[in-house]
């Protein structure tokens, strides 16, 4: 009876057997700047984009995309350093007696910086917009994007309509 039990506690542990998954050749977007994209199990960084992608449509929007992330960068830091800036030449301009003119500097720094900040919005949403589409690209999964140019007449008049 001791034997049998014995028998049966270790028949789930048996039962599990451990299969490796195939490489599938489809490349996901990592969570980590190591592990940016990975393929077939293996890490990769952005700046390794062509050990990962074959396709030429892939590596121009990998490119394109990098290019978004650089000049993203630069309005992202230099606006949050005057916006920084600014706020600071403010509060100091404030505590002192009719120094209207550091009032009026530090006001438009801030400006001028919360400017870069929102400038530089854009240029994030299509980094991450051409990461994804160069995944979906390599993957197989994205469709051909269609834009086109129409000449519309309605009762209004005519006009034309580029539609992406």
């Amino acid at each position: 009876m001791k034997k049998l039990a014995f028998v049966l506690m270790f028949i789930p542990f048996l039962a599990f057997a451990q299969v490796a998954e195939a490489p599938s050749g489809k490349i996901e977007l990592g969570d980590k700047r190591k592990n940016f994209f990975i393929k077939d199990g293996e890490g990769f960084n952005l700046n390794q984009y062509k050990e990962v992608f074959s396709n030429e449509e892939a590596i121009y929007r990998v490119e394109r995309a990098r290019t978004n992330k650089n000049i993203a960068s630069v309005l992202t830091y230099s606006g949050s350093v005057i916006l920084g800036l600014g706020v600071g030449v403010t509060i100091y301009s404030k505590s002192k007696d009719g120094n209207v003119y550091g009032y009026i500097l530090g006001f438009t720094s801030v400006g001028f910086g919360t400017g870069l900040l929102l400038s530089s919005i854009p240029l994030w949403m299509g980094y991450s917009k051409n990461i994804k589409k160069a995944v979906d690209i390599e993957n197989g999964t994205s469709e051909t994007a269609v834009s086109e140019l129409k000449l519309k007449v309605n009762g209004d008049g005519f006009g034309l309509a580029y539609q992406f």
